[in-house]
């Protein structure tokens, strides 16, 4: 009975910390304190969760200190410019796409495009 009632404790936090994982991704980057790389990932989610961090993203993103060779791949800028073109209703879309191709220009990937088969 013990394990059990363990084990469902454990599945409700689980389930609580997924709920609240892009609460914390808006908080990080509400407080700017998100990695160019985290904030990549989740940009899309970011933005469409709260809107008025758009302007906070785009600085974060061109920020020349924050963007630094080698410290995230092409890859990555890629993903997330193709996801910013690619989402619908997203508020802002082009002036992200803007930010992520001069942060990749800042972080040394002066031509990013979106990736193959993606429209630019």
């Amino acid at each position: 009975m013990k394990k059990t009632y363990r084990n469902e404790r454990l599945t409700q936090r689980m389930r609580a910390s997924a709920g609240d994982e892009l609460s914390l991704l808006v908080h990080l980057t509400r407080a700017e304190k998100i990695g160019t790389r985290m904030l990549l990932r989740n940009l899309v989610e970011i933005v469409s969760d709260d809107p008025e961090l758009l302007v906070d993203v785009v600085l974060l993103l061109t920020d020349t200190k924050r963007n630094k060779r080698g410290e995230v791949a092409i890859e990555e800028y890629k993903e997330a410019y193709k996801a910013v073109l690619n989402a619908e209703g997203l508020r802002g879309a082009s002036v992200l796409a803007s930010a992520i191709e001069e942060g990749a220009k800042k972080a040394g990937f002066p031509h990013l495009t979106a990736p193959e088969g993606q429209a630019a």
